[in-house]
């Protein structure tokens, strides 16, 4: 057995679950280890569909791994399975999923998995980038809005360097996928990628940045 916190607005529940995968592999469409943060109940429809609205984050713990590591570093990371979902790189490691708004009655996993999450041109634009392709990721933070999703990995180089890389799938306003755009910002200053929802544009966090947008086709 052991014990899961999920945190709902201000209250705290402990739950105690029922240990099922040998290898302690969280799997993206088990309930255990999800910290859930509500902050409100915004929802939108898109195709006829109800997503939640804001932000959704997935980690997985950097605690160093116990064995069985698909990943690229000594420490736990996001990675994906053989059908494109998402799961940690090795035993020992837990995933944690953090909503900025919450409707229990609104499938999470099938919101995400219904975006283009651009597995193969993430490691193809580090495999330019980097000269590696990296199919592991820290983190990854999605936005929802009825018009654009984006979708942020983070990603760490051998030498412990951290990057990101964004990605923005658009939409028309009957929910049809219009374009999409990979974003990346290079530069001295810890450069991150910005997507401004009010103008729908795309900036740098800091001067000392080269933006780079290019259409996916």
């Amino acid at each position: 057995m052991k014990n899961v916190i999920i945190f709902f607005g201000s209250i705290v529940f402990l739950i105690s679950c029922s240990q099922n995968n040998d290898l302690n592999f969280k799997k993206h469409n088990s309930n255990e280890d999800i910290e859930l943060r509500s902050i409100s109940s915004e929802v939108f429809e898109r195709a006829g569909i109800q997503y939640i609205k804001g932000g959704i984050s997935i980690h997985c713990t950097t605690n160093a791994c116990d064995g069985n590591n698909t990943g690229h570093t000594d420490h736990c990371q996001v990675v994906t399975d053989l059908n494109g979902r998402f799961e940690c790189t090795c035993s020992g490691c837990k995933m944690t999923v953090t909503f900025d708004t919450y409707k229990s009655e609104i499938d999470v996993w099938e919101q995400i998995y219904r975006e283009n999450l651009h597995f193969d041109d993430f490691e193809a634009f580090t495999r330019r980038k980097h000269g590696i392709g990296i199919k592991s990721f820290n983190r990854v933070d999605f936005n929802f809005q009825p018009e654009v999703t984006t979708i942020m990995y983070t990603y760490e180089l051998k030498d412990g360097t951290v990057e990101t890389v964004m990605y923005s799938n658009t939409y028309t306003n009957k929910g049809i996928i219009d374009k999409t755009y990979e974003i990346d910002c290079s530069g001295s200053c810890g450069c991150r990628e910005i997507f401004d929802f009010n103008t729908n544009r795309a900036e740098c966090s800091c001067d000392d940045c080269i933006l780079s947008v290019t259409v996916k086709e």
